[in-house]
């Protein structure tokens, strides 16, 4: 029955539908996407254009900025023990619980992209601050593209891939990193274990724990926001790398340039953490 009901819907949602809530029983993975591909940016997005237009505002839908990549009509490949599809952004979530004055407080963690001072040994083997991208696991998530990633099937395994520069994600030496993408690196690879992530150079490591959550979708002026969006939400810029934070309230860190205030960029943020 609760197959029938799902059929039917999906026949009944060739029809775009935005702004509508829909509750199923027993719902079915083309089902829910069908129903996430039916709220339509495309059509909703046209009909603000249009309504621009009629008000004398010269506006087309590449003004309006919007990342529509994953919009399309056709429900794409569906990984059924991951629970992910090859097109969608995801994070990496896991609870963790740490003591504060006798309480338990729970944090929710993310595997994440820092950017970070780290120490390197030159050729003179002169110790060095260089700075990059690091693999972080315990720092709490946030909503950018540091924290997100997608996934890429090769043959029998996934690759991990990240949302800020398309690096993968691979574990070697005891560590997570990230590097160019290959197309036969077994430290790349990961495989499915009882619904679990685990390396493919290691099948001992595994991520467990940790939840894949899917990511909202953004406006590309959104994601690439060097600081974070709420700033540029509310008309405020985002700051240059050499900016000093003045105050920190509710909002995030604050900078002031140029006879302004402005957002601080996550790559400050992150300097003030420094890798040994």
């Amino acid at each position: 029955m609760a197959d029938y009901v799902n059929n039917k819907l999906i026949e009944f949602n060739d029809s775009k539908f935005y702004n509508h809530w829909f509750v199923l029983d027993f719902p079915s993975y083309d089902v829910i996407r069908k129903i996430y591909n039916g709220n339509d940016l495309n059509r909703s997005y046209r009909s603000i254009a249009t309504n621009l237009k009629l008000s004398g505002v010269s506006m087309d839908m590449d003004d309006l900025n919007l990342d529509l990549s994953l919009q399309d009509s056709k429900v794409p490949e569906y990984n059924r023990d991951l629970n992910i599809y090859y097109d969608s952004y995801y994070y990496f979530s896991k609870s963790e619980i740490t003591q504060l004055n006798g309480r338990n407080i729970t944090t929710n963690n993310c595997i994440q992209r820092k950017f970070q001072k780290t120490k390197s040994n030159n050729n003179n083997n002169n110790s060095e601050m260089q700075k990059k991208y690091v693999v972080k696991t315990d720092f709490k998530c946030a909503k950018n593209s540091r924290n997100q990633w997608y996934f890429k099937p090769n043959n029998d395994y996934v690759k991990i891939v990240s949302a800020l520069d398309d690096q993968c994600l691979f574990f070697k030496n005891n560590t997570l990193q990230t590097g160019k993408c290959h197309s036969n690196s077994i430290y790349e690879d990961f495989i499915t274990k009882n619904k679990t992530l685990c390396s493919r150079a290691d099948e001992n490591y595994c991520l467990d724990g940790y939840k894949t959550l899917a990511a909202a979708l953004e406006s590309m002026e959104e994601k690439n926001s060097k600081c974070p969006f709420r700033f540029i939400r509310f008309g405020y810029p985002c700051c240059s790398d050499s900016a000093e934070i003045i105050l920190t309230d509710e909002m995030g860190s604050w900078g002031y340039e140029n006879g302004g205030l402005c957002g601080i960029p996550y790559d400050t943020l992150d300097l003030l953490d420094t890798i040994e």
